[in-house]
């Protein structure tokens, strides 16, 4: 029987009970890879034709990928350099591929006269600064002034954080993309006396058929996957009245909330994918198998 391993290192019961059901209505066997008992010197033996996705973030879980990984293995990694060689700054890279992302610094920790002169290229206050590692908004923040920043990046002794331009009036959105398509998306709202999003109580904001409702952004939040070689991200855009920008690709990334409230079988697509690469024909050297 073909196994689907699953590198966890929390209890998601959402997650973990849609990945069974998807194994079980498709004949595979779900083995969960609880990174607290780990064993580098004793990992499971993974074998061509199986299944590996991480839900977990961390250095360990990503080592611990790396160490489980084989070719003919599926994955949603898109070429072997990238699943060992991941970018810092990702918004460079699709910067550089022509999506549209905002105007950012990616290191804000910088002396005082250069923190002037980011200000100046960003257009002026308010900004954003992000500090790496949070969830859920947090690590996010904006500053109105020179003092406010200055203080900030004082208390950051150093942590790695961008600058950011602040897009006013912009809806925020997040896409679920596997493999080549767009699956499902959903708008969220402002917080009450906050400039972040949040999830939206409203059915309406949720949508099945994300590239019929709003194909730009479908199709950027596929652009953009594709761009970090990856085949499976949730996106996070903004979008406004005048443009609309890639925020950042967030892989691994919690997507049960868009399978709950669009419907869409996203644990489902996953697997066929990972199933779909798997059994594809072996690929040039330094690439993964693809369909």
């Amino acid at each position: 029987m073909r196994r689907f391993f699953h590198v966890c290192d929390r209890e998601t019961a959402a997650m973990d009970n849609l990945l069974f059901a998807a194994c079980e209505a498709r004949q595979i066997s779900y083995q969960a890879v609880w990174l607290p008992l780990f064993d580098y010197t004793d990992p499971p033996a993974l074998e061509a034709g199986d299944l590996l996705y991480r839900s977990a973030v961390d250095a360990h879980a990503h080592s611990a990928e790396q160490v489980l990984w084989k070719p003919g293995v599926g994955s949603f990694y898109r070429c072997e350099r990238r699943l060992f060689a991941p970018w810092s700054f990702p918004s460079l890279r699709l910067a550089r591929e022509g999506l549209p992302v905002p105007h950012a610094i990616p290191y804000a920790c910088a002396q005082r006269p250069v923190l002037r002169g980011y200000v100046g290229q960003l257009g002026g206050f308010p900004l954003i600064v992000k500090v790496s590692g949070g969830e859920g908004g947090v690590g996010v923040m904006q500053v109105d002034s020179l003092p406010g920043l200055h203080s900030l990046v004082d208390h950051l002794g150093g942590r790695e954080a961008q600058l950011m331009e602040l897009i006013p009036d912009a809806e925020c959105w997040r896409v679920v993309v596997v493999g080549d398509r767009a699956v499902a998306g959903y708008r969220q709202v402002p917080r009450q006396d906050d400039f972040r999003s949040v999830l939206s109580d409203v059915a309406e904001d949720y949508f099945a058929d994300v590239e019929a409702v709003a194909p730009e952004l479908a199709a950027l939040a596929v652009r953009a996957v594709h761009c970090l070689d990856l085949a499976f991200g949730g996106v996070d855009l903004l979008r406004s009245a005048s443009r609309q920008v890639v925020l950042e690709v967030n892989f691994p990334c919690y997507w049960p909330i868009a399978q709950e409230r669009t419907g869409v079988d996203v644990a489902g697509a996953m697997l066929d994918w990972l199933r779909a690469q798997a059994d594809a024909p072996p690929a040039p050297e330094g690439r993964t198998r693809t369909r």
